[in-house]
Parts: C-alpha cells; sequence; structure tokens
C-alpha cells in the first residue's frame, strides 16, 4: 500500500469516526428506511423546507434533497445548530444556545441574525419567529418574537423553562417545565403570536417540554422525563385522552391529522438506545403504527408525504443523555 494509499484510508478513518449520528427519510405508509445519510457528531435537528431537508448539528447547517438524500446545499454558521424550524419566514437556527440566525432556502445564506439570551428552541411563522428562553440562573424565562430581519417585536416572560413550541392560527403553544424550585408548575402555555399575552394555560406534568397541535387539540410530551403523551383539549384545557408511547425522550411532530412520536430506551452497558417511532391518529389519540428506528431518535420532521428523523448511535452515560435531551 502506497503512501496516497495510508493517507486516504486515515483520512476515511478519521471521517468515519466523527460521524455517529444519522438522517433518514421513512416511507409514511410502511415505515421503510428510504434512505439513510450520515452527519455530524452530536445531536442534530432538522427542520423541512420546500423540498429539502436541513441538518444542523456540526459547524454548519446541510440541507439535503428530501426525497433522494443526496446534499444539495451548506451554510456556513456562526457556531452549533441545536435547534431547527422552518415555514414562510424561511429557515431559522438556533446556534450555541445563544443567538438565532435566519437562512434564505434559496441562496443558502444567512440573512438575519439576533442574540436573543440563552434559547433552546424555535418556531417559525408566515411573518415571525418565536424563540424560547430559559433563565439560566437568575432573571425570568420568555419566549422572545422576532420579525423576518431578527428584530425583536415582543419578550414574554412565562416562568419555569419554557421549551417545545408549536404555532397555530393567532396563537404560539409553549411547553413549559416546572421551575427548578416547583413554585412555577409544568403546563402548555398559548400566547397571542401577536403581542406575546398569555391567552390559555393547560396543566401538564412537570417535565413537559414537547408540545404540536394537530385535529384542534394540543399534544403534549416529556423529552427525557416521563414516559408520558397527552392529548389536551385547546380550550378547556382537560386531558382528552392518554397516548400509548410507554419509552422515554418523547419528540414530537404533527401533520394535518397524524401525530408522530419518537421515543427511546437507553441501554448504558451497551452504550446505545434503542428507538421506535409511532403514528398517532390525531384525534383517536391511538397508535396505529410503531416502528423501530434503530438508535436514540433527536428529531422528526414530517411533511404529508414525507417523514424525516435524525438519531444518535451511542450513549455513554446519564449525563450525555440529559444533554443530548436538552435537559441540561
Amino acid at each position: 500500500m502506497g503512501i496516497a494509499d495510508r493517507v486516504r484510508r486515515i483520512r476515511e478513518g478519521l471521517a468515519s469516526a466523527a460521524v455517529n449520528g444519522h438522517a433518514m427519510r421513512l416511507d409514511v405508509a410502511t415505515g421503510e428506511q428510504l434512505w439513510r445519510r450520515g452527519v455530524a457528531k452530536g445531536p442534530s435537528p432538522i427542520a423541512h423546507h420546500a423540498g429539502t431537508l436541513w441538518v444542523g448539528g456540526g459547524d454548519g447547517l446541510l440541507g439535503f434533497d428530501a426525497s433522494a438524500g443526496t446534499q444539495t446545499a451548506e451554510v456556513d454558521v456562526p457556531g452549533r445548530a441545536v435547534a431547527l424550524a422552518a415555514g414562510a419566514a424561511g429557515v431559522w437556527a438556533v446556534v450555541d444556545g445563544e443567538r438565532v440566525v435566519g437562512i434564505e432556502p434559496g441562496a443558502a445564506r444567512i440573512v438575519a441574525e439576533a442574540a436573543t439570551g440563552h434559547a433552546t428552541r424555535i418556531a417559525v411563522g408566515t411573518d415571525a419567529v418565536w424563540v424560547s428562553c430559559p433563565a439560566r440562573y437568575a432573571g425570568t424565562s420568555a419566549v422572545v418574537a422576532l420579525d423576518p430581519t431578527g428584530a425583536e417585536r415582543w419578550r414574554a416572560g412565562v416562568g419555569g423553562r419554557p421549551a417545545g413550541l408549536a404555532q397555530s392560527d393567532r396563537v404560539v403553544w409553549v411547553a413549559r417545565a416546572s421551575s427548578a424550585t416547583g413554585h412555577i408548575g409544568g403546563a402548555v402555555l398559548a400566547l397571542d403570536a401577536a403581542t406575546g399575552e398569555v391567552v390559555a394555560e393547560l396543566a401538564a406534568f412537570a417535565t413537559v417540554s414537547e408540545v404540536a397541535v394537530a385535529d384542534r387539540a394540543v399534544f403534549a410530551a416529556a423529552r427525557g422525563g416521563d414516559a408520558t403523551v397527552v392529548k389536551l383539549d385547546a380550550e378547556g384545557g382537560r386531558r382528552l385522552a392518554g397516548v400509548d408511547a410507554p419509552d422515554r425522550a418523547a419528540v414530537l411532530a404533527a401533520d394535518r391529522g397524524t401525530v408522530w412520536v419518537a421515543s427511546w430506551r437507553a441501554d448504558l452497558r451497551r452504550r446505545k438506545g434503542t428507538a421506535a417511532i409511532r403514528r398517532v391518529d390525531a384525534r383517536s389519540a391511538r397508535v396505529v403504527d410503531t416502528w423501530e428506528v434503530g438508535h436514540t431518535p433527536i428529531d422528526v420532521a414530517a411533511s404529508p408525504d414525507g417523514l424525516w428523523i435524525t438519531t444518535f448511535d451511542t450513549v455513554d452515560s446519564a449525563t450525555d443523555v440529559a444533554a443530548w435531551t436538552g435537559l441540561s
């Protein structure tokens, strides 16, 4: 073997070692894996926008043809993308947990940036972006609304630990876990999308961190905590049903009348996590399909004709599990 071949083998080995997560597309009818691609080392958030699957997690965003899985774009961002969302206002990322950036998908470049303070999750609407900003130490946890240029429209104090966001009609839904002291309970909050005013508060479990809206109801779940997914009445706030998703770390995505629940079970001795994704009929809250996907699910994106998921293939410790599932 010549020197050039040895160098090539070393480079291939280093590249392989740096990839321990995957993005994949599943057939929405059968759960068959249609394509699978290695992505950046560490957890990788995703968002689907106009036929492109955007994947974060490394020092940049990668764009893949959502149907074929071929890479079509790459955008340098100033740090690690820890959350992604997409909508009519474009593709937006939370970078290094301190700022957000807006991407113009067609040009694959940054067109907006905002320093929001500590940020963990994001949602994108027609002409606005909403960001969860839990307080790290002293201070008040908030949800921040931005316009498409990154200018702040409003900042609403919500207490507790705001996490997952979902937007429907004129309402932004916020999964708010209880405060560290417990004096603020877990809830799903409905904020007026234009003003940030709290218009409803639906009682939920202490560790609630995921929220999705489907069939005029709100679905809430705990990510990395309680093995609980519930359907709540969006108007009255009462619990309508529980979803049979017994594993941990539920990740939610919704599209029309379907809610997708990705969950996992850790095996720390084998440094692996086994995962499944469940198709839930939103009206009945019944699980109609369950498919195993191999490893720890990090994020899910759905459209009427597509389902994408990212997984993280190695579980080192309970501490790492907490970090990767947003609980650190």
